[in-house]
C-alpha cells in the first residue's frame, strides 16, 4: 500500500496525471499484483468516487488488519476530492499511517517469533530433563 500511495503521489505531483490514468499504470504494473482490491476497481467502470467500492476482497482475504482496512477506506474516500495540494497531503498523511502500521506488524511478528522460539527451547529443555 505504501508503494502504491507513493506512486499515486509522484504521478500527481510530477506527471500531473488524473486518477484514471494513474490507475491504468497501477493495473499494468507487476509491483501491485498482490493488492487484490485493485481487481474490484478494474472489474467495474472506473469511477473517481471510491465510496462505491466496499473493499470486500481485502476484508475476506485477511490481507490487512481491520485497522489497515479502515486506513485503506479512509485514503480512498479522500482521493479525488480536493485540489492537487490536498491530494498530495492525503497521500503523505496515509503513507505515514501505513508506514506506522507496517512497523507495528513487523514488531508483532518479531514478538511472535521470539515467543515461539522461547516455547520451543523450553519444551526441548523440559523433554531433556524428563528423559535424563
Amino acid at each position: 500500500m505504501y508503494l502504491m500511495i507513493d506512486f499515486i503521489e509522484i504521478s500527481i505531483k510530477y506527471q500531473s496525471l488524473d486518477l484514471k490514468d494513474i490507475f491504468k499504470h497501477i493495473y499494468s504494473s507487476e509491483k501491485f499484483k498482490l493488492l487484490v482490491f485493485l481487481k474490484d476497481f478494474k472489474k467495474s467502470d472506473f469511477s473517481e468516487d471510491f465510496s462505491q467500492y466496499s473493499f470486500r476482497s481485502v476484508k475476506t482475504a485477511n490481507m490487512f488488519s481491520p485497522y489497515s482496512c479502515e486506513l485503506l477506506s479512509g485514503f480512498f474516500s479522500m482521493l479525488g476530492k480536493s485540489d492537487v495540494d490536498g491530494q498530495l497531503l492525503n497521500c503523505e498523511t496515509y503513507k505515514k499511517f501505513f508506514k506506522a502500521e507496517q512497523e507495528s506488524a513487523k514488531l508483532a511478528e518479531e514478538r511472535k517469533i521470539k515467543t515461539g522460539t522461547a516455547l520451543l527451547l523450553g519444551t526441548a529443555f523440559l523433554l531433556l530433563t524428563i528423559i535424563l
